[in-house]
């Protein structure tokens, strides 16, 4: 091709050659078979061993770990009868108290009374003004636990004795207890209330002219602060135990279940009528009722038939330990007699030597 360029005149194109086996330039070449699947690759290396987990560092000193709720069982109303064998307590549903029958109670109650002379406390327009009046008397209102609400006044009430002209105001203080279950609070008003003899107390009554009527403490009266319980419990002075089983709280106190009824749980405020057929055998404290006429339920399902197959096989075996009994006592009196022993000496025989005699014992 050079020398066929070279050769022709200048400016002479180049002549197009002929198409090559290829095709014509530009032309894709046809898509080629797909390549056979290739022999599967060998085995990897094994995977290298993971690393180990750390232990939990450890707590702080002296810490122990938290033990699980142990399981509860209920009643049909929902209480908690126990805990861990039978030994929790409980008052209200749903709530667990603890398993030891002496505790700490939450408040301390203090109950007073101060008795006034005259006719007063007859209508309630005169026993309201009379306690409100004493709500913010000034004797309580000068450094005790009133004047500071750490404790307050639970109950008030006013009775008037028209034969003896005179009426006695009744007050019940309450104070929660502190952690060591104290009340200090009414330890102190304590202190005051004995000291109200001779207090003057005035009353503004509720009327057109308001007058102002004053009263003096005859009498003054308080008693030491005692434990409140709850229910299911009973007081024991300054702590509180909790009812066992057979028995219910009652006014502040534990007593017995009466008869034909039971209460297997602890810390209980009354006791279930025993079911149908069932009863406590006269008794009273009872934890479960026993069925009535066991003996009498057994046998009156069995036909005439059996009952007399049952007496005669009875009476077969007393004649048999009758007649045992005779013939042993008859076998030993026999061998009880005495045999008789006659002893007689035997001249020796004579036979040319001296022989000794012998006893024969027949």
């Amino acid at each position: 091709y050079q020398r066929r360029v070279r050769a022709g005149p200048p400016g002479t194109p180049f002549p197009p050659g002929p198409p090559g086996p290829w095709g014509p330039l530009g032309t894709p070449s046809p898509p080629g078979p797909p390549s056979p699947p290739g022999p599967p690759g060998p085995p990897g290396p094994p995977s290298p061993p993971g690393t180990p987990s750390l232990p939990d560092p450890p707590g702080p000193l002296g810490t122990l770990p938290r033990p699980e709720p142990a399981g509860q069982r209920t009643d049909k109303l929902g209480s908690i009868i126990d805990g861990t064998a039978d030994d929790t307590y409980t008052t209200t549903p749903g709530v667990t108290v603890g398993t030891d029958p002496e505790f700490q109670p939450t408040a301390m109650l203090m109950e007073s009374s101060l008795k006034f002379s005259g006719d007063y406390c007859r209508t309630s327009s005169e026993r309201e003004a009379l306690e409100t009046t004493f709500r913010s008397w000034g004797p309580l209102m000068v450094g005790t636990c009133i004047a500071d609400d750490s404790c307050q006044i639970m109950e008030l009430s006013c009775k008037h004795s028209a034969k003896d002209s005179e009426f006695v105001l009744s007050v019940t203080f309450k104070e929660p207890t502190d952690s060591n279950g104290a009340a200090v609070g009414l330890t102190a008003l304590y202190s005051t209330i004995a000291a109200l003899k001779g207090a003057s107390i005035s009353v503004t009554e509720v009327n057109r002219k308001r007058s102002v009527i004053t009263f003096e403490v005859e009498e003054a009266a308080v008693s030491p602060p005692v434990a409140k319980c709850p229910g299911g419990s009973e007081r024991l002075l300054v702590t509180c135990q909790w009812c066992d089983r057979g028995t219910y709280e009652m006014e502040g106190n534990c007593v017995e279940c009466p008869k034909d009824t039971y209460q297997p749980s602890k810390g209980s405020t009354s006791c279930m009528a025993c079911p149908t057929d069932t009863s406590t055998n006269e008794e009273t404290g009872q934890t479960i009722c026993l069925a009535e006429n066991a003996i009498e339920s057994l046998f009156s399902g069995l036909s005439t038939t059996l009952i007399a197959i049952i007496a005669g096989g009875a009476a077969v075996v007393l004649i048999i330990i009758l007649t045992t009994i005779i013939c042993a006592v008859k076998s030993k009196k026999k061998s009880a007699r005495v045999m008789d022993v006659q002893i007689r000496p035997v001249q020796p025989v004579m036979t040319g030597q001296t022989k000794v005699g012998y006893v024969e014992y027949r």
